[in-house]
């Protein structure tokens, strides 16, 4: 499977129609953050799972020195790790790279989200997606 057929199934940009969906989720707000604001950080539990609308959110490795950029998230990107699953502790850090316009979806907001229609399932394969209904 070529290598960036992978990476679009993997991780999805939603679309400006699947982003409005996240208004009919309870536990979903459109939030503003500054640049330099940590959203979530090494050890935190049940944080926020955060779409963004505009701006780019960095995702960084601290245990190096610098931290090492992992990811940049722009619109339509979202965060999220296996940590929002199982409740265990995050194994990164979040930071708003520029100004930005979020959705900050809670744990429990993110399960109401599995359950709106057109949700996406379980892959055949038995591996789960920790990917957003709207996706």
């Amino acid at each position: 499977m070529p290598k960036h057929f992978l990476q679009a199934a993997a991780f999805p940009t939603l679309d400006e129609a699947q982003m409005a969906q996240l208004r009919r989720c309870s536990g979903a707000s459109l939030e503003q953050y500054p640049a330099g604001r940590v959203l979530f950080d090494v050890g935190d539990r049940d944080f926020k799972f955060f779409v963004v609308k505009s701006g780019e959110v960095e995702i960084l490795d601290p245990s190096d020195e610098p931290p090492k950029t992992i990811a940049i998230h722009g619109p339509g990107k979202f965060t999220g790790e296996v940590a929002h699953l199982t409740g265990t502790p995050s194994l990164v850090r979040a930071v708003a790279r520029t100004a930005c316009e979020l959705y900050a979806i809670s744990s429990a907001g993110l399960r109401e989200a599995a359950q709106l229609p057109g949700a996406r399932r379980p892959h055949p394969a038995g591996v789960s997606r920790a990917t957003p209904a709207f996706a």
